[in-house]
Formats: structure tokens, sequence, C-alpha cells
């Protein structure tokens, strides 16, 4: 995978152990090669499923599409796929199929009114996050829409804009500013995950509404947005005021992210502006008694 400057000086050492987690993503491993930029290493597979014990067999080209939602299905063999291949297993060596995306999650500040924005996941869009608060946008990397036909690696960066655009009418001549900050793993849905965090200095509430009101390309992806004050305890405070129930796994950990990499740019770089946002946890949850 290739990173802008920043981005790589700031990953470090940490970029090989990094991708060496991607290597299992599934389904298709030229996905796995073309972000990475590396050849793909061989994972114990594991005896394949009978087609017919699950909605969607082990073979079927649709099955790393389907498998976070089957999950917890009882298959003929008395198992579960959780408890056949995750439970008590490192997950990065799970079967390739059971990598069933790679979601690229985006936290949207407006600089203009200095708001963060949540975004929920409508009850009519498929999947084990519906109708929980997500990141303010998420794209699951696609072959039609991301993967290069000259052959050139995955932008993930070009992931991001295409779920600002797509999702919230946050144009490229919006000037957003975009940063990688991390690579994760959904233990619960077992999903892969990119957190970035996205500044539009020139845009704020006002300015987003109305452009939904005019319509967005996944105009039915979220039901409800929410414009909280971009600063630790008010976000942290919208946060902890949900129930864990009503949040995507990746939500709570891409925004606290967000939120320690702003404040170690305002901060010029100085690492140790980490700990402000730390500090704005441990009161959130002091006050609340949590």
């Amino acid at each position: 995978m290739e990173l802008p400057e920043r981005e790589a000086g700031r990953v470090g050492g940490q970029q090989d152990t990094l991708l060496d987690a991607l290597f299992v993503l599934g389904p298709h491993p030229q996905l796995v090669a073309e972000i990475t930029g590396r050849p793909v290493r061989t994972v114990p597979q594991g005896p394949r499923l009978d087609p017919a014990e699950s909605a969607v067999g082990a073979d079927h080209p649709q099955r790393g599409a389907t498998t976070s939602l089957n999950l917890d299905r009882r298959q003929k063999n008395g198992l579960t796929l959780r408890e056949q291949y995750l439970e008590g297993s490192d997950p990065v060596d799970a079967p390739s199929w059971m990598n069933c995306s790679f979601g690229v999650n985006v936290a949207l500040e407006t600089g203009k009114d200095g708001k963060m924005l949540f975004s929920r996941r409508s009850a009519q869009v498929a999947g084990p996050n519906s109708g929980r608060w997500n990141s303010s946008a998420n794209e699951g990397i696609a072959r039609q829409h991301d993967l290069p036909a000259d052959g050139s690696p995955i932008s993930l960066h070009a992931v991001a804009r295409r779920a600002l655009l797509e999702e919230l009418a946050v144009y490229d001549g919006d000037a957003t500013d975009i940063e990688l900050l991390g690579l994760g793993l959904d233990v619960v849905n077992h999903q892969w995950a990119a957190f970035f965090r996205a500044v539009a200095p020139e845009l704020d509430e006002a300015t987003l509404r109305l452009r939904w009101s005019r319509g967005v390309t996944d105009k039915w992806e979220h039901d409800r947005f929410e414009f909280v004050d971009a600063e630790p305890e008010s976000v942290f405070g919208f946060i902890a005021d949900e129930p864990e129930e009503r949040w995507t796994p990746c939500a709570p950990t891409l925004f606290y992210l967000a939120l320690a990499r702003g404040a170690v740019r305002r901060a010029n770089g100085d690492p140790a502006a980490r700990f402000l946002v730390e500090q704005a946890e441990q009161k959130v949850i002091r006050d609340r008694g949590l």
C-alpha cells in the first residue's frame, strides 16, 4: 500500500505489522496484493463447508460478502462459523473467505463551525450494523469502483473520498484534509477496517444539511445525523449517552483516534497532547458513573 509521505512517516515501523494483518483479506487474493503491493502469503484454510450448510456456499463468489450475517447461524455439523473458525483462535488465521469485507471509515469534522458528525445507519440497510450509530461515512472497498484497471495499487484515500462524496455530498472542491489514522479488525463481525480523519475547513452543518436536502448518491444509507462540538468531552459525552448496543463496533475507536490526532496537530505535533483526550474521556466516565 502506498502511503503519502505524512502518513508513511507516522505509521513508521508498524506498517509491516499492519500489512501482515491484511494478507488474509478476502475474498480475492488480487485485492490484497493491490492494496499492499506485496505477494499474498498462504493462510491455513481448514476444511471447506458443504455449500448446503449455510445461506451461501463456501465456493460461492458472494460468500465473502455475506459471512458476517451468518457467523452465528448453526451449521449441519452443529457449530456456527464463529465457533468453528474464530473462537479461541487468532482472527488473522481465519480462512480467506471469512474476511468478508474491508470498510473505510471516516470521521468528518466541519471546520467552519467546529463540529464532529455522527451518522446512524438506516434500518433499511442490510447487515449486522443496521440501525446503529456509525462513522460519519463508511464504504467497503469494491472491485467495480476501487480496483484500478491499470493494475496500480488501490488508494484507500480515494475510497475515503468516495465515501464522503456518495454519503455526505462532500466534494473534492471542498479541499478536505484527509488522514489515514490506522487499520483495525472488528472482531464482533470479523470485518477489516481503515480509520480516517477528515476536516472540511469551509463546511458547516447548515451547508451539509442543505446539500442533503437536494439529494445524495447513497440517500438510503443513513436515517439520522448529529453534529456535536468537536472537542473531546462533547464527543465522548455523545458516545456515552447512547447505549453500547446502538454503536457499531468500530465507531467509538474511530472517533477516539480522530480526537487524538486533532489534539496532536493543534499542538504542533506534540504527542503529549493525546493525554488531553484521555483526561476528557476519564472525566466523562466519572461524571456519568460508568
